[in-house]
């Protein structure tokens, strides 16, 4: 008995049929990992920058003479090929005398009109296949 059990440990040993196969399920879940791992980030920048690129047609609409807050949302709306339904555009106006917040209507201390600025946010929010991430930007456009 004793030498059976050494011939067919031995032979167990010697054996690598199968090897491959233990291999391949190691090193092939660790490249599935990785191109979807890829997959999720190369997604995430092409949707950032059509974020940033509907932003920017949002600037437009005021730097040719618009002052409407809707319709610069629905420029930024129409001008992104994919928009997430998670998706928040916020427009605001606000004034500055110098480096300080004033109203809009008022003169500022030393007599001069107050600059106007528009900040136009977006935030939307990336539901990738390995992570989820919110995104924000803004800009600040000076009006006046």
């Amino acid at each position: 008995m004793g030498n059976l059990k050494r011939l067919l440990g031995q032979k167990v040993r010697r054996d690598e049929t199968g090897v491959a196969a233990i291999e391949f399920a190691f090193i092939s879940s660790l490249l599935a990992f990785t191109l979807m791992a890829v997959s999720d980030v190369g997604t995430f920048v092409f949707q950032r920058n059509d974020m940033v690129s509907s932003m920017k047609s949002g600037i437009d609409y005021f730097i040719k003479g618009g002052s409407d807050h809707d319709e610069a949302a629905a420029v930024i709306r129409s001008s992104w090929r994919s928009i997430p339904q998670q998706t928040t555009i916020s427009i605001t106006t606000f004034c500055e005398c110098g480096n300080t917040v004033s109203a809009c209507y008022a003169v500022c201390p030393d007599e001069s009109v107050p600059l106007s600025y528009n900040k136009i946010t977006i935030s939307t929010l990336y539901d990738g296949l390995l992570f989820d991430r919110v995104h924000e930007i803004d800009e600040e456009l000076r009006i006046r």
